[in-house]
């Protein structure tokens, strides 16, 4: 391996003599103010770097790492939409909560997960839906993961409400689904579906833009028992008999049957 020196101290030259690392001795640095501009060469905003009782050991080999500015790599705008420019993995659920006549609704969500390993689940919703303010009024709402073949199902139950502009308005597709009704919240699931939650709102986050954040503890969960992992049946067979529903925002869905195992380093934990 050729070595240069840079400063006094050698600096390692990999193949072809590019440089992988560089070493350097016990130092102190003090950053000057900076002001951080956008790609248009707009000042977002100033900020004090201090950095003087940062040192940095000659023991510590610092990667020399490549730049974002790559033939391959495209920088989007964040003050514009772009989260509709690729596509993503997302789940499909359907939430179900109780309007105002009592009559229920059940709605089409993908912004939904876990909200961390304890009994809490979130979905994201704008105010301006009924299912945000059913939600918010009752302090209850329920999820169902519907499977593959119910994707059309999924899809309705987000078809937009008519009646007089004075009066309540419905959705006239939910009259064609089939629905199971709750155990231990006042509400529905759509039937067929392969999880199901009952949950009761803890909390919602207003003002993220114009969506809001609504998190609720799960009272009650129900799993069909085809889906259910158990011991005496592999994994990959479970998904294989039993196909996952994903939804590819902003606008395509697909049939996962085939996984294989995640490669977990060794002494991983959760």
């Amino acid at each position: 391996m050729v070595h240069h020196s840079v400063g006094g101290v050698p600096a390692p030259l990999g193949i072809g003599g590019r440089r992988t690392h560089q070493a350097f001795p016990d130092t102190t640095v003090q950053a000057a103010p900076t002001v951080v501009r956008g790609r248009s060469g707009r000042r977002i905003h100033r900020r004090f770097v201090k950095l003087n009782t940062l040192t940095l050991s000659s023991k510590i080999a610092l990667p020399v790492m490549d730049t974002m500015e790559q033939e391959n790599i495209v920088h989007l705008d964040p003050e514009q939409p772009f989260w509709e420019r690729f596509y993503m993995v997302a789940p499909l659920i359907v939430v179900g909560t109780q309007n105002e006549d009592d009559t229920y609704n059940l709605a089409p969500k993908h912004m939904a997960a876990p909200m961390g390993w304890d009994n809490y689940f979130g979905f994201v919703c704008t105010p301006r839906h009924k299912t945000y303010r059913n939600a918010v009024r009752t302090g209850v709402f329920t999820v169902s993961y519907p499977k593959p073949s119910q994707v059309v199902l999924a899809s309705l139950a987000a078809s937009p409400r008519v009646g007089d502009p004075q009066g309540p308005k419905r959705k006239p597709s939910l009259d064609q689904m089939s629905m199971l009704e709750a155990e231990e919240v006042n509400g529905v699931f759509l039937e067929d579906a392969y999880l199901f939650l009952e949950c009761e709102l803890e909390k919602h986050v207003d003002d993220l833009g114009e969506n809001s954040l609504l998190i609720g503890t799960v009272e009650a969960v129900h799993v069909d028992k085809n889906a259910l992992r158990v011991s005496d049946k592999e994994d990959d067979e479970v998904i294989r008999d039993n196909p996952l529903l994903a939804y590819l925002p902003p606008d395509r869905y697909a049939t996962i049957d085939e996984t294989n195992a995640f490669p977990f380093p060794a002494g991983f934990k959760k």
